[in-house]
C-alpha cells in the first residue's frame, strides 16, 4: 500500500508566505525521514488565506531536489489553466530528469470556478481543454517530432526534449469526485485520484465498482489503482483529537 501526504502548503494564523513554504520545506524533510512513499501538492489560484500552492510544479521541483528517495506527485495540476500543453510537457519531462524519475503527474480540472473566471477561461469548456491538453501532452511523449491541430491549442512540428526518464512518460493519475468522471478516468485507462468529502464511504465503494467495471470494459489490464486522500486529525487522545 502507498502511503503519502497531501499537502497545501497552507497559512497559520498570522503566518506569511515565507512562512507557509518554510514550514512546508520542513515538513518535507521530515517525511522523507520517516520513509513516506510520496509528497502530493495541491492547487490553488488567487486564494490568499490558504495556499501558497499557485505554482505547484515549481514547488515540485524544488522538493525532488532537497529529497532522495520519496516521491513527489501533484494532486492535481489543473491541465486547462496551464497555457500551452506543450510546454506543460517539457516542464515536466524536465522535473522527471531532476527528480531522477520520482515523479507523478496527477492532473485534473478543478471544480474552482472562480479561478477559471480570474484567467478569462470560460469553465464549460474546461474538459474540451482538458482533452485537447492530454492528448497533446501524450504525444509529445511519445518522442519524434508531431504536430497536432485543435479548437483550442495548436502545434506545429514540435520535438519536446529533454525526454522524460520514466517511460512513455511519467505516472498519469486523474482525479475523480462525480460518477461521469469515473467512468471517463477508467475509459482512459488511468489510475484514479478520490478526495473523500462529505459523501460517505457507500458512495465511495459504487463508483470505484463502476470504475472498475468500465476499466475491464474497456480492455484495460488489471483493476486499475485507487489513490485515496483522507484527512486525519492527530492527538494525544481522542479528546484532543475531537476537538
Amino acid at each position: 500500500m502507498h502511503f503519502g501526504m497531501f499537502m497545501e502548503f497552507g497559512f497559520r494564523e498570522g503566518g506569511n508566505s515565507a512562512r507557509a513554504f518554510a514550514e512546508g520545506f520542513d515538513l518535507v524533510d521530515a517525511a522523507e525521514a520517516w520513509g513516506l512513499d510520496c509528497a502530493w501538492l495541491a492547487e490553488f489560484h488567487f486564494n490568499p488565506g490558504r495556499s501558497v500552492l499557485s505554482s505547484p510544479i515549481v514547488t515540485a521541483t524544488a522538493i525532488a531536489s532537497r529529497t532522495k528517495r520519496m516521491r513527489v506527485g501533484l494532486a492535481v495540476y489543473v491541465l486547462p489553466l496551464a497555457g500551452s500543453p506543450l510546454r506543460v510537457a517539457e516542464e515536466v519531462a524536465t522535473l522527471d530528469q531532476i527528480s531522477e524519475g520520482r515523479f507523478d503527474f496527477g492532473i485534473g480540472r478543478s471544480g474552482f470556478q472562480r479561478s477559471y473566471r480570474s484567467y478569462g477561461i470560460a469553465y464549460d469548456e474546461s474538459q474540451a481543454r482538458f482533452d485537447e491538453a492530454l492528448a497533446i501532452l501524450r504525444r509529445a511523449w511519445a518522442g519524434g517530432k508531431f504536430s497536432y491541430e485543435g479548437k483550442y491549442y495548436t502545434v506545429t512540428e514540435a520535438e519536446v526534449m529533454p525526454t522524460p526518464v520514466q517511460k512513455p512518460h511519467p505516472p498519469l493519475r486523474m482525479a475523480a469526485t462525480s460518477a461521469g468522471t469515473f467512468e471517463k478516468v477508467a475509459r482512459e485507462g488511468l489510475p484514479v485520484f478520490v478526495g473523500l468529502r462529505g459523501d460517505g464511504l457507500s458512495f465511495l465503494a459504487e463508483s470505484l465498482d463502476h470504475y472498475r467495471s468500465v476499466w475491464k470494459a474497456s480492455g484495460h489490464p488489471g483493476e486499475g489503482s485507487v489513490y485515496l486522500r483522507v484527512p486525519i486529525y492527530v492527538g494525544a487522545d481522542e479528546r484532543e483529537v475531537v476537538s
